[in-house]
C-alpha cells in the first residue's frame, strides 16, 4: 500500500528519460505559442509609415510659429 506523499512509479523509465519527456513537453508548448503568435502577427496590417507622436507635435508647433 502506497504511503501518503510518496510518488508511485508505474513505468520503468530512467530519470533521464523522465527529464527529457518534461523538456519535450515544454518545447512543444513553446512551439504552439509561437505558431499562435505568428498567426496573430500575420493578421496585423502594417502601416506605410509609423510616425512618433512627438514628431507631430513638433511640426504643429513649428507651423504655429511660422
Amino acid at each position: 500500500m502506497p504511503q501518503a506523499g510518496k510518488e508511485l512509479k508505474t513505468d520503468h523509465r530512467s530519470a533521464a528519460e523522465v527529464e527529457l519527456e518534461s523538456i519535450e513537453r515544454s518545447l512543444n508548448t513553446v512551439v504552439v505559442g509561437l505558431e499562435i503568435l505568428t498567426g496573430i502577427c500575420a493578421g496585423i496590417e502594417e502601416s506605410e509609415e509609423v510616425e512618433e507622436p512627438e514628431g507631430k507635435l513638433f511640426r504643429l508647433v513649428t507651423q504655429m510659429r511660422s
